[in-house]
C-alpha cells in the first residue's frame, strides 16, 4: 500500500508541476463534499445516508483558466484517515484524484459572479480495516478502488478582489468500485480467505462549495 501511495503522490506532483510551468494558477481552492439522500462515492465503504445531507470529505484544489474561456481543475479529494482503536472498524483511510475539465459560460473572469461546468472524472483509493471486535468475530482488511464520472455546474461568486466562493453542486452519472477483502479467519481454508466484490451506481447527486483564493 505504501508504494500505491508514494506512485500516486509523485504522479499527482509532476502533473500538477509541469501545468504550473505551463500556466498561471488562477484559482486554489479548499472544498467541502456533502452527499443527497443515499449518495456515496466508494460503496461499502461510505456508509449510505440516513439523512438528507451529510458530510462527506474536505477537498484541496487548483484551477488553471485558459485564454479561450475553458479551464482545468485538478483536485485532491476524497481525503478520510480515521483512527478508531474502540471500534469495530479500527483504521479507515481514502484519497482521490479529481480532474475535471469545462468552459466558462460567463464573458468576464474578473465579473462579480462567473458561471461555469464541466465534465469530471474522479479515481479513490480507499482501505479500512477491521479488528477481531466486530460482529464477524474475526479481523479483516479491504482495499476500495473507485472510478466515476459527473457533471459539474460552478457558481463562483467574488467577496473580495482576490476571494471568490464557489458553489458547485454535481451530478455523478456512473460509479464503479471494486472491493478486495481479506478475512484473517483461522477457520477458512487460505484460498478462500481472499474476495473481489463489483459494485456499480448510477446517478447520484452531490454538494461542493468552497473558498478560493484568485491569483
Amino acid at each position: 500500500m505504501r508504494l500505491l501511495k508514494s506512485c500516486f503522490l509523485t504522479a499527482l506532483l509532476v502533473l500538477l508541476t509541469f501545468n504550473c510551468i505551463a500556466q498561471r494558477i488562477t484559482t486554489a481552492k479548499v472544498y467541502a463534499h456533502l452527499a443527497l439522500g443515499d449518495g456515496v462515492s466508494i460503496p461499502v465503504f461510505e456508509a449510505e445516508n440516513m439523512q438528507v445531507i451529510a458530510f462527506r470529505w474536505p477537498a484541496i484544489a487548483l484551477k488553471y483558466q485558459y485564454d479561450d474561456n475553458h479551464y482545468k481543475e485538478f483536485e485532491l479529494t476524497n481525503l478520510v484517515f480515521q483512527r478508531r482503536p474502540d471500534f469495530e472498524t479500527d483504521t479507515r483511510f481514502s484519497i482521490g484524484f479529481r480532474y475535471e475539465y469545462g468552459k466558462r459560460l460567463s464573458k468576464k473572469e474578473s465579473a462579480p459572479i462567473v458561471l461555469s461546468a464541466g465534465g469530471a472524472l474522479r479515481a479513490a483509493y480507499a482501505w479500512e480495516q477491521l479488528n477481531e471486535s466486530n460482529i464477524l468475530g474475526y479481523a479483516a482488511e479491504s482495499q476500495f478502488y473507485s472510478l466515476s464520472f459527473a457533471f459539474t455546474p460552478h457558481l463562483e461568486y467574488k467577496l473580495r478582489p482576490h476571494l471568490v466562493f464557489d458553489f458547485s453542486p454535481y451530478m455523478e452519472l456512473a460509479n464503479a468500485t471494486t472491493r478486495l477483502e481479506y478475512v484473517y479467519d483461522n477457520f477458512i481454508d487460505e484460498e478462500q480467505r481472499g474476495s473481489v466484490d463489483f459494485y456499480f451506481k448510477g446517478l447520484q447527486y452531490f454538494l461542493r462549495f468552497g473558498v478560493g483564493w484568485r491569483f
